[in-house]
């Protein structure tokens, strides 16, 4: 009320929402690495912060600073709700890789999987140097049953330590014991190691390849002092063991497909002999109306199976999505029934390409 007068009116009161924006780190973590740390630009009443996928939460609610712990492997997603004064809210998210710094395997995982080391034809064995030869070339390719005397070039029993008798490098593998006893399992386990996963296995600073890598078990052997060869070796083998070597072990499911395969009368398309190549098989060919497919990818990646007909056009998509180093995906492709005569498929996975054809039986 003003000089015996009232008045009244009206106001808008405009509340905007707060800005909440999580960038990914422009160095990508490295897999496995601890204790990193992700902040957000703002200051704001409350934050709450949620991590999935290849991630673990360690703290950070509250500020504007997470800390969290990288997996072995795969895509990391980040979430963040922040609440300003008003108690307005938003939710922002990120997701980014990280980087694979090394990979190997234990002397226990070799021991317990020689079906993917126990012939030429093996990815980690195809992987070594020149190829396998009777008898053994030392330091070149070995399997599970090599003598691990002839291989190391060494007479048997001029180790200390290590059983004066006939030993495969399984067996090696498996001795128990310290000094050169421990040598030999860790040392057959990182020359599996650096054959498995010749891009990335972390050699030691004084063996920067396999020739190297050999060279240093060998010398340990010959001195009879192996055990800062043995330390150097089991902390490569322990530290950089992970889920990649389960998956180095479903080969073995890989090899049984193709066995199967092999005794029916499916028709199918192979890209290289070895586990380390893409695979594909189709059936039945000819086909009526349906046909089968089957492939495994020898690296987890995106993946699509394309059909087109024999002119070009494409007829429809039968698989896209996600493939898993080493898991077949079955999917049926229902073939429509105006389509008749040849059928061709492109199967693309990680970069990799299979082309292929069916013949029809309704031509």
């Amino acid at each position: 009320m003003a000089n015996g007068c009232s008045a009244s009116g009206s106001a808008t009161l405009v509340v905007n929402s707060p800005e909440c924006t999580l960038t990914a780190p422009t160095t990508l973590p490295n897999c496995a690495a601890l204790g990193r740390t992700l902040s957000v630009a703002g200051t704001f009443a409350n934050y709450d912060w949620t991590v999935t996928g290849n991630g673990t939460y360690v703290s950070g609610d509250g500020t504007n600073t997470l800390v969290y712990n990288v997996g072995s492997g795969g895509t990391i997603n980040i979430s963040l709700t922040v609440t300003d004064a008003a108690g307005c809210t938003a939710t922002c998210t990120v997701s980014f890789g990280c980087v694979e710094v090394g990979k190997a395997c234990t002397p226990g995982f070799w021991k317990t999987h020689q079906e993917v080391w126990d012939n030429q034809s093996d990815a980690t064995v195809n992987n070594m140097p020149g190829t396998l030869t009777s008898p053994v070339t030392a330091g070149g390719t070995f399997v599970a049953s090599t003598s691990f005397w002839a291989y190391f070039n060494l007479a048997q029993g001029s180790i200390s330590g290590i059983p004066n008798t006939p030993l495969t490098m399984a067996q090696a593998a498996a001795l128990g014991g310290g000094n050169c006893n421990a040598l030999a399992r860790h040392g057959v386990a990182a020359l599996l190691g650096a054959s498995a996963f010749p891009a990335v296995y972390p050699y030691p600073a004084e063996a920067g390849n396999y020739a190297g890598l050999y060279t240093m078990i060998r010398n340990a052997f010959i001195s009879g002092d192996c055990g800062a060869a043995h330390a150097t070796l089991a902390a490569i083998n322990e530290a950089f063991t992970g889920k990649h070597c389960g998956d180095l072990g479903k080969l073995t499911q890989i090899a049984n497909t193709r066995n199967v395969s092999r005794q029916t009368t499916q028709a199918s398309t192979t890209v290289g002999a070895s586990a380390n190549k893409l695979t594909l098989s189709a059936y039945p060919n000819p086909f009526n109306d349906v046909v089968n497919f089957q492939f495994v990818s020898p690296r987890t990646g995106q993946a699509s199976l394309e059909m087109y007909d024999i002119v070009g056009r494409k007829l429809g998509v039968v698989y896209q999505g996600t493939a898993t180093a080493f898991i077949p995906i079955n999917v049926r492709y229902n073939v429509p029934a105006i389509v008749k005569g040849t059928l061709f498929y492109k199967l693309v996975v990680d970069g990799n390409t299979i082309h292929g054809s069916l013949l029809s039986r309704n031509k």
